[in-house]
């Protein structure tokens, strides 16, 4: 497996991930090694409102390699961030 330190792991599928999505990554909520790279779970704001708190997030789980590079991702739910907030 590579070398690459963690912070540059996640800069690089951060970058890759919003090139890819255009959109706003809020927060990293798991990063845990996988066999040929890492697995990242993103939460990520899908649709603005007014109010804030009926916003539609997202989380996303994207594969990378040892390096950072993408290589796959997908949704894995949808929630407001109401339900967010009273977790």
């Amino acid at each position: 497996m590579g070398s690459e330190p963690l912070g540059d792991v996640l800069a690089r599928a951060l970058q890759s991930f919003g090139e890819l999505t255009s959109l706003p990554v809020e927060s990293v909520s798991r990063v845990e090694r996988a066999e040929d790279g890492w697995q990242v779970n993103f939460e990520v704001l899908e649709l603005e409102r007014v109010p804030r708190l009926s916003d539609l997030l997202a989380s996303y789980e994207v594969d990378v390699d040892p390096s950072g590079n993408l290589r796959a991702f997908r949704r894995l739910r949808r929630y407001l961030r109401k339900q967010q907030e009273d977790a």
